[in-house]
């Protein structure tokens, strides 16, 4: 029996790896990832915001978007479930979003959240790249 591998971004996130993008003093960057993880990774998760479509993310991705500063209303597609978030932004800031999940008592739980951005990095930075 072939070994499954412990890091789940080789086999669902492909892309380049993760490299940090310019920061614009009039805009957010924003970070859009899901951890690599096998519970739900055979599902992509489409993120976006404000009218706009992000990308496709799937287990071990990331996209990034540039953002008005001010109230911006996140939202995320898994699946048959639409998720959103409404975030508080400011220019010339980065931020860090997790759209992920995990499994409780039988069922999967799909979150979207703000990670503070020490532990965003951390989490992010072996990802794969999956925008357009």
């Amino acid at each position: 029996m072939k070994k499954r591998p412990d890091n789940y971004s080789d086999t669902a996130g492909k892309g380049p790896a993760f490299s940090d993008t310019p920061q614009v003093s009039t805009k957010a960057l924003v970070y859009f990832y899901r951890e690599p993880n096998f519970v739900g990774a055979v599902s992509s998760c489409l993120v976006g915001g404000n009218g706009n479509t992000y990308g496709d993310l799937y287990s071990g991705g990331y996209v990034w978007a540039y953002l008005e500063p001010g109230l911006n209303k996140i939202t995320a597609k898994f699946g048959v479930y639409d998720f959103n978030l409404d975030v508080k932004l400011d220019a010339g800031r980065t931020y860090y979003i997790e759209c992920g999940g995990y499994m409780r008592s039988n069922s999967f739980i799909f979150e979207l959240k703000t990670v503070d951005a020490s532990t965003g990095y951390q989490l992010i930075k072996d990802n794969k790249y999956q925008g357009g």
